[in-house]
Order: structure tokens, then C-alpha cells, then sequence
């Protein structure tokens, strides 16, 4: 080993990362967690409904804080403790 070991951990990729475009569309739309959930099985989604209500309650968040809706524009009050620390 020449270097010290990288601190960093990658980001995983999830289920969900594929149709984050088209969830935001739908929730500016006004459809339900539920439909979402249902038009995201009908494309062969293979996570979670908690996962689904999870990112929709985070993009709702946004919305009402006025922020962009776009994936990773955002920070949770949780992680810019850690960032910060």
C-alpha cells in the first residue's frame, strides 16, 4: 500500500435513482404516493412502497422550502451537520 486508504464511501445506487425525473413530474402533477407507486411497478420498479414515500416526502419538503426539485440540489438539516462536523 503506497497511499493511505480512501475515508470516503461511495453512494449505492437504488431502485429509485432510475425514475427520480419522472416522480417529480408526477408530484408536481398532484398524483398520489400510492399511484406512483403502482404506474413505478407497471416499469418494473423493484423497490419499496416506504422507499417511494421516503423520496416523495424529501421532494415535498423541498417544494415547500422552495427549492429546485432537482435530484442532489438539496441538503437535509442532517447532513449539513455532518458536513459541517
Amino acid at each position: 500500500m503506497t497511499e493511505p486508504p480512501s475515508l470516503k464511501r461511495t453512494k449505492r445506487s437504488k431502485h429509485l435513482d432510475v425514475f427520480q425525473q419522472e416522480v417529480i413530474q408526477w408530484e408536481t402533477d398532484g398524483l398520489t404516493i400510492r399511484a406512483m407507486y403502482h404506474k413505478l411497478k407497471e416499469k418494473d420498479y423493484t423497490g419499496t412502497y416506504g422507499a417511494l414515500k421516503c423520496y416523495v416526502a424529501r421532494v415535498r419538503r423541498k417544494k415547500k422550502a422552495g427549492q429546485t426539485l432537482q435530484p442532489d440540489s438539496y441538503y437535509e438539516r442532517k447532513n449539513v451537520r455532518k458536513i459541517l462536523w
